[in-house]
Formats: C-alpha cells, sequence, structure tokens
C-alpha cells in the first residue's frame, strides 16, 4: 500500500512540473518567426544626445548588466534592406520593463503610454507597433527603443522582431490574448470565490471560511498587477501593497489550510505567520534602493509556509491514503512551483525570455479547494437528504433485528430439539439393540461362526449409525472408524488396504448426513472389490481435493455393464453431497470410484 502511495506522490509531482513547462510553452513567444527579422544583440548607451554605445545581448537584465541602475536607456540596432518594403511592418517587443517607445531612422512611431511617473507598466505584456512603409530606407536602417526601467527591480529588454505587419501582428495578438487570458482568468475566478466565500462566512461564521476568502481577495491584488498598465499610483507604494498583499494572502492561505488538516496552530505556525505580518509592515518602510531586496527576504517567509504545507499534505497521504491530501499536495505545490519558477530568476539575475507566473498560484489552489468545499457541500446535501429516512429506516432495521432474533432463537430450540432427539436416539441404539446385540454377540461365540460375524457386522453398522448421528465426528474420524473396523477382516483374507488419508474434501458439507453418504459409498465400492474384483490390494485415499477407493482386482466395462441397485444408490448419494461420482474401470487393470466436487475443480483450475 505505502508503495502504491509513493508512486501516486510521484506522479503528481511529475504532472506539477508538467504543467509548469506546459504553460510556460503556451506563454514563450517562439525563436524565430519565418519572415521576420530577429534582433538578440544590440548597442547600449545611457544617453541619446551624447550616446557611447556598447553592445549587448538580448534579453537584457539590467539587474545583471547594471545592478542598481534604473531611468532611461537607449538600445540601437541597425540593419539593411535590399528594397522597401509595399505595405505596413511591425516592431514586435514580446518582453520588456517597465515602458518604451520606439524611433526608426529617428522617427517616432510609437509607445506604451506615459514615460513618467506614474509610468504605464508593461513588465510583462508584450508591445507592437506598425510602421509606415514611407519610414523606412533603401540600405541602411536604424532603429532606436527608448527604454523607462525601474532601478532595483524589473528592468529588462528582451529580443526584437521585425517584419511584415501580416506575420507579426497575429503572433502579437497571440501572446496578448493568452496573457490577458491567464491573467484576468485568474482574477475573475479569485474575486469570485473570494466574494462567494466572504457570503458563506457571514451566514455560517465558520473562521475557516473568513481566512480563504481575504486569501482568494488579496491576490487578486497582485493578480491585477500582471495586466494592469495605468496605475494610478507611485511605484514605491503600488509595489508595496503588492508585497503586502502577497505576504498577507500566503499567511491567511496558511491559516485556512490548517483548519482544513485540521493541524494545530503551535509555535512554529505562529513563528511563520508573525513573519510574513509583520515583515510586510515593516517593508513599508524601506527605500526605494533596498525595497525588491527586502521583499525577497519576505517572499522567503511564503516559500517557507508552501514547503510546510506540502510537508502536511503529502505526509498525511502516505500516512493515511486520504485522497484529500493528496489532491491539496498537488495543488501547494502548484503555488510553490509558480512562485520558485519567478522568484529563482529574480533573486538570482538569470536570464529568461518568459512573463512571470506566479499569478497562476492562487488559481490552482483555489480550483482544489473548491473541489474539496464543493464535495463537501454535496456531502452535507445527500447528508439532510437521507435524514428524512433515517427514522423510518430505523424502525426497519429494529423490525429485521427483531426477526432475525426471532428466526436465531428458533433455529437454536430447533438444533437443540434435534440434538436432544439424536441423544435420544443414540442412548435408545445403545441401550436397547445395542444391548441385545452384544447378548447375542457373547452367546454365539462358542456356538457358530456364521452368526457370530453376522451379529458383529450388525453390531458395527449399529456403531456406524451412531457415530453419524454425532455432530462433531466429521468424515476424517468417520473413515478412521471404518478402517479400524474392516482392516483386521480384510487382512485375514489377504488383501492388503492402501490407507492415505490426509484430510477432509474441501467440498463436503459439513452435515452428519453428508458423512454418512460418504460411508456408504466406501462401504459399497469395498463390498463390490471383495465380491466381484478378486482384488489383492485396495487403496483408500482422501486429501481436500477430493475421496476415491481403487482396486487392483479384474475391473470391469461401466459401459457394458448393466448397474445394479449399488452402483444407482451410490450415484444417488453423491447427487446429495453435491459431487460427482466418477467410475474408472480398466480390465483387468482394476476399478476406482472417486468424488469430485464441480465447485474445488474449477477453483483449482
Amino acid at each position: 500500500m505505502i508503495g502504491h502511495r509513493i508512486l501516486g506522490l510521484f506522479a503528481s509531482l511529475m504532472m506539477i512540473v508538467l504543467l509548469v513547462a506546459m504553460v510556460l510553452a503556451f506563454l514563450r513567444s517562439p525563436l524565430q518567426i519565418s519572415g521576420a527579422q530577429h534582433f538578440g544583440v544590440a548597442e547600449f548607451s545611457r544617453d541619446r544626445v551624447a550616446p557611447v554605445w556598447i553592445p549587448v545581448s538580448l534579453p537584457d537584465d539590467w539587474g545583471r548588466s547594471r545592478p542598481g541602475r534604473g531611468g532611461d536607456g537607449w538600445y540601437r540596432l541597425q540593419f539593411s534592406l535590399a528594397q522597401l518594403p509595399t505595405g505596413l511592418w511591425g516592431i514586435y517587443l514580446p518582453r520588456l520593463s517597465m515602458n518604451a517607445e520606439v524611433y526608426v531612422n529617428g522617427v517616432l512611431v510609437g509607445s506604451g503610454g506615459s514615460m513618467v511617473a506614474p509610468v504605464t507598466r508593461y513588465w510583462n505584456l508584450p508591445l507592437y507597433f506598425q510602421v509606415p512603409s514611407a519610414l523606412w530606407r533603401t540600405g541602411a536602417n536604424e532603429l532606436l527603443v527608448h527604454l523607462r526601467a525601474f532601478a532595483n527591480g524589473r528592468a529588462v529588454l528582451g529580443s526584437l522582431y521585425v517584419g511584415p505587419d501580416p506575420l507579426l501582428l497575429p503572433v502579437y495578438r497571440m501572446r496578448r490574448l493568452r496573457s490577458y487570458l491567464l491573467s484576468m482568468g485568474a482574477f475573475a475566478v479569485n474575486l469570485a470565490l473570494g466574494l462567494i466565500l466572504l457570503v458563506w462566512w457571514g451566514l455560517s461564521r465558520d473562521r475557516a471560511f473568513f481566512y480563504f476568502a481575504a486569501g482568494s481577495l488579496l491576490s487578486c491584488i497582485y493578480i491585477l498587477d500582471s495586466f494592469w498598465g495605468s496605475v494610478p499610483l507611485l511605484r514605491v507604494d503600488w509595489r508595496w501593497l503588492i508585497h503586502v498583499a502577497v505576504a498577507w494572502s500566503m499567511g491567511f492561505y496558511y491559516l485556512f489550510m490548517l483548519r482544513m488538516l485540521m493541524h494545530p496552530l503551535g509555535r512554529f505556525e505562529r513563528l511563520l505567520l508573525a513573519y510574513v505580518g509583520v515583515g510586510a509592515l515593516l517593508l513599508g518602510f524601506a527605500d526605494d534602493a533596498h525595497q525588491l531586496q527586502m521583499a525577497l527576504l519576505l517572499h522567503l517567509g511564503g516559500l517557507a509556509i508552501m514547503l510546510h504545507l506540502i510537508w502536511l499534505t503529502f505526509s498525511g497521504w502516505l500516512r493515511r491514503g486520504r485522497r484529500l491530501h493528496l489532491a491539496l499536495g498537488v495543488c501547494m505545490s502548484s503555488v510553490a512551483a509558480f512562485g520558485f519558477t519567478d522568484w529563482i530568476p529574480v533573486a538570482f539575475h538569470l536570464q529568461r525570455d518568459t512573463p512571470y507566473v506566479y499569478y497562476l498560484g492562487p488559481v490552482a489552489f483555489s480550483f482544489a479547494v473548491s473541489l474539496v468545499l464543493l464535495a463537501r457541500f454535496l456531502h452535507a446535501l445527500e447528508a439532510e437528504r437521507h435524514f428524512g429516512r433515517a427514522l423510518q429506516d430505523a424502525l426497519h432495521e429494529q423490525a429485521q433485528q427483531l426477526q432475525q432474533q426471532h428466526q436465531h432463537i428458533t433455529a437454536l430450540q430447533r438444533e437443540q430439539t434435534l440434538s436432544a432427539e439424536r441423544e435420544r436416539i443414540m442412548r435408545e441404539l445403545h441401550d436397547g439393540m445395542g444391548g441385545h446385540l452384544m447378548g447375542a454377540l457373547t452367546l454365539s461365540e462358542s456356538r457358530d461362526g456364521v452368526i457370530n460375524q453376522r451379529i458383529q457386522a450388525a453390531l458395527d453398522e449399529l456403531r456406524l449409525i451412531m457415530d453419524s448421528l454425532d455432530p462433531q465426528v466429521d468424515a476424517f474420524t468417520m473413515l478412521a472408524m471404518l478402517r479400524h473396523r474392516l482392516e483386521p477382516g480384510l487382512v485375514r483374507q489377504g488383501i492388503h488396504l492402501d490407507w492415505q488419508v490426509w484430510a477432509q474434501p474441501a467440498g463436503l458439507p459439513p452435515e452428519p448426513v453428508a458423512v454418512l453418504h460418504v460411508m456408504r459409498i466406501a462401504q459399497e465400492a469395498i463390498a463390490n472389490s471383495l465380491r466381484h474384483a478378486s482384488a489383492h490390494c485396495i487403496s483408500v485415499h482422501m486429501d481436500t481435493h477430493g475421496f476415491s477407493i481403487a482396486d487392483d482386482g479384474s475391473g470391469f466395462d461401466p459401459a457394458a455393464t448393466t448397474r445394479g441397485r449399488g452402483l444407482t444408490n451410490m450415484q444417488w448419494r453423491a447427487a446429495r453431497i453435491g459431487a460427482n461420482l466418477e467410475i474408472d474401470g480398466h480390465p483387468p487393470r482394476g476399478t476406482r470410484i472417486a468424488l469430485r466436487w464441480p465447485r474445488l475443480d474449477q477453483s483449482d483450475s
């Protein structure tokens, strides 16, 4: 069982990795666009009036190439055209931060919006500018990109594409549509869930719903940052609000999950909550130069919360095997995966040319928790639906219990009556007929040997009947008694008895009458061997698979022999105990009679 749980855990982690990879592939711009020119290198200058051009590679992350610098930056790209374009061309910027304007041969062709505070934010969205064919020149052309960036923040210019408008515009629109679909969809989902759970909390007063609603509504603030460009706040204020929303939403989600998992709020949990709660407030006193570094340290607390929840959910899955823990562990791992995907490049200034996806974490979390809440709600409705029938079911169950008790008492009384009757018959046979037979046997011992044998046989038969009436005696014991009575006579007649009785057949019914039927079949088979077969050896074999009697006599052909009363009675007795009677006679190799139970044979095969 634990192996299956580990396998399920491994499959879930692989699914999360695949999910993150699919999202990044969904948002990633193509490296090459057929028919368009791709620019992966450019020249950079801080000043356009007195430029000092430095070659750079794109994407150019200012956090790596010029740490702590912000403000304006100029990129120059020079290329040649063999002939003038006949229609509109476009300039596609898949990734930039924070805003940009583009010049073609010294002419401004467009900008993303305000280049002064508050700067229009395009840190997670592409830009596209259409260029009339009249601005291009045959031969050398110059493309200038004016980037407005923030120090100690997202400051980057990715690779550029220049080409015919019919080729680039669909690529830009698809990329922008995908970004909007994911970000606005995430915003709508969290806003709706937050409002619904807020109303639910107002009706139920369950704090778990308030924690979830607060986490969802706070997450809407930083999801809004992924697509809202014209924020009416200064950058330092807006960024502080975003970091506070991230930290506090994680705190509320943490409280919700602890209640869902029925985990106590211990010292470690309180320490994590204090770290993100107080740290978010202290972040408001940081200046612009140190705000990002302090925010990264603050979000370490959020990542620690995620790792703690992942540990609680997956360890609960491994210990108890509850699917709820596995589902919550998967969603927590998804949140952590999206968070790490964005946090690591920012913290270590790694190159990346894909959009940020951290805002998808709350969607994964909200989706999984919504399924859990929906399951609980449906379970509550089902419980309410069954509650109306509970009294009727209880009365019906009590009536059935009374009836079963009555039947049980009746069966006990019947069994006691039968047991008493068996005891009476056995006692009467022993004291009455048995006593007379023993007296007759004593009188005949010195007078007539034939009469003595007959009386002894009748006495053995009486003992067999008395043994079959005893419910404590099984076939194994009865056959042992039969051997004890038959073997001396067989030895006197020079017949060897090969006795291989190991266990009672598994298919034999436990009733005493069934044991008697087996004894009668055994007696008839041995009697036939003595009367007709002239056998020197009789083999008796019984184990859990069946029962058989064989001899080494003359044998007979069952198909060519008229069935007498003995074989007919054996067939009848075999049918009464659910067995098949098999007669195998091969002259002159002897005869074998066996009892087989069909259901037992099928299970063995």
